[in-house]
């Protein structure tokens, strides 16, 4: 016999503080704490570059991904070139 979950159920009290509990848990695990680390010019610098070129190699692959078959249609409703003219 399956019992209807009502909101005062001792039953869905203790589902909700065990929700309550791991979603603290993962809060304070992947809250970063303070991290006494100098990182260096040439460190920044390369990690800077690292996330440009990131950024860039997405952006030309979504504008590949948009621009060649407009090309291509482009391409199919142009008129062919006769030599005659």
């Amino acid at each position: 016999m399956s019992q209807e979950l009502t909101p005062s159920s001792p039953d869905l009290r203790a589902q909700e503080r065990a929700w309550w509990g791991v979603s603290m848990v993962l809060a304070l695990v992947l809250t970063p704490a303070m991290a006494h680390a100098y990182v260096g010019p040439g460190l920044g610098m390369g990690a800077i570059g690292s996330a440009f070129a990131l950024i860039g190699a997405v952006f030309m692959g979504i504008v590949g991904f948009i621009w060649y078959p407009i090309k291509r249609l482009l391409k199919a409703f142009r008129k062919p070139k006769t030599g005659d003219e």
